[in-house]
């Protein structure tokens, strides 16, 4: 990875993580390290969990969510920065079922919903629910992937 994009990728990480409002201030700089660490040197999940729940006396399993959740939505970021970097520049929204947060929007086909609807890497898709553009894996809990668009 190129400093650049490494710089990026701590950015994003550090972004996500001050959105962690359950999180005492003074652990956020650590977490998002912590995070990055899990992402680019492998380092295990189980750390971060256990970060986590130091930073706030968190249940091991709320502290598992979080880790879960903000691994996702960095390695999002990653994925949609590489897809770009190869001149792709739409996805494909598909719905991963099984979850308890399912959401309406998400489940629900195009041009309704999200589900099968193209968009573009750079701006995202337009989540009426939540009145703003989105990206898979961006809202807490989701399990929505992008699917790339080759264009040949």
């Amino acid at each position: 990875y190129s400093e650049v994009s490494n710089n990026i990728k701590k950015t994003t990480i550090m972004n996500n993580v001050e959105l962690i409002k359950s999180i005492q201030q003074q652990y956020h700089r650590e977490i998002s390290q912590s995070i990055y660490d899990s992402i680019i040197n492998g380092r295990p999940q189980n750390e971060l969990v256990k970060l986590i729940r130091e930073s706030g006396n968190k249940t091991l399993r709320r502290a598992r969510l979080i880790a879960r959740d903000q691994v996702n939505k960095a390695h999002s970021v990653l994925y949609r920065q590489e897809l770009k970097q190869n001149g792709i520049t739409k996805a494909k929204w598909v719905h991963l079922g099984g979850g308890k947060t399912d959401r309406k929007t998400h489940i629900t086909k195009a041009p309704k919903g999200l589900n099968g609807a193209i968009f573009d890497l750079a701006k995202g898709i337009y989540d009426p629910a939540l009145d703003k553009f989105i990206f898979p894996h961006s809202e807490p809990f989701c399990r929505c992937i992008g699917v790339p668009i080759v264009e040949v």
